[in-house]
């Protein structure tokens, strides 16, 4: 963090680069439930967390055009000798994602993205190879993170399209009132009237009609936690916070030769790169790295 900052010396510089050698690349154990919860942020929790539980079994019917925009293939085979797929499920153990399913993408701007499917399930783009650098281990650890939890429909969607989720399954228990101003609303509710089995309707009537009165702040936090979560998901795989930085914002490569002043005032304007920036030095990174294999070695 501080090498970001630019306020290292040379021989700190150096010294960081002897100690970046020292880390091990081979997994060690997968991440516990109790440890992987240190990657969750409080607000995947409450009102919003209650009516993802409810939808989630479905979510990959709601959005199921999500794999014929990516252009995908028929799942690979993971075979021995295919250096891309032994590293990407070698990634998906240290998240306890036990059946992976990998599928290629002829979308040449994609590198490594979550399809909403009934399995977990990984895009890899064109022109991924084995070599996978730090910028697409976030990447892979975002998407993997989504993957796990069944939220890989919001991966890319914004904040506003999430909540467009929540405001369909509301709307489709209340049919009346005054309707959300957000696109495409009325299309998620028909799908969520289409697709909920009948068995989850009772807890979803039950559940909004005891909304709580600060839903709103509530679902937000949630569709804005999600994304946190799967954030520090992938700073662990990537264990680059500048990669890290980079995926997040889209100029802060071109901030590399400003004044360390500068760089801190980049970075205190964007909220998903403060909240990376806390946990990147926090004891909570370094234990889980320790874990899984990532840590620098003691020799």
């Amino acid at each position: 963090v501080l090498g970001i900052l630019g306020v290292l010396s040379d021989d700190e510089k150096q010294e960081l680069s002897r100690l970046s050698t020292l880390r091990s690349s081979i997994l060690q154990a997968p991440l516990t439930a109790e440890q992987s919860k240190l990657l969750v942020l409080d607000g995947v929790s409450g009102f919003g967390e209650q009516l993802y539980q409810i939808i989630a079994p479905v979510l990959h019917k709601i959005y199921s055009g999500d794999a014929t925009t990516m252009k995908l293939s028929r799942p690979l085979k993971i075979r021995g000798g295919d250096l891309l797929l032994e590293k990407l499920q070698t990634a998906a153990e240290v998240f306890g994602v036990e059946r992976l399913s990998v599928r290629k993408s002829s979308e040449p701007a994609l590198t490594i993205a979550p399809v909403a499917a009934a399995e977990p399930t990984l895009a890899v783009g064109p022109v991924l190879a084995g070599d996978i650098s730090p910028w697409d281990r976030f990447q892979l650890g975002r998407a993997l993170w989504h993957a796990q939890r069944r939220t890989s429909p919001f991966a890319k969607r914004s904040e506003e399209e999430c909540l467009a989720l929540f405001d369909g399954m509301i709307l489709d228990v209340r049919r009346s009132g005054s309707p959300s101003s957000r696109p495409g609303v009325e299309e998620l509710q028909r799908d969520v009237h289409r697709h909920l089995p009948r068995r989850s309707r009772r807890p979803l009537i039950e559940l909004v009609e005891a909304t709580p009165s600060d839903a709103d702040e509530q679902l937000q936090s949630w569709c804005r936690a999600i994304k946190m979560s799967a954030d520090r998901a992938g700073l662990l795989l990537s264990e680059d916070i500048d990669a890290a930085l980079a995926v997040l914002m889209s100029g802060w490569a071109t901030t590399r030769d400003e004044p360390p002043e500068t760089r801190r005032q980049v970075l205190e304007g964007d909220l998903f790169a403060r909240e990376l920036l806390t946990f990147a030095v926090s004891d909570q990174l370094p234990m889980l790295r320790r874990q899984v294999g990532l840590a620098i070695q003691s020799k």
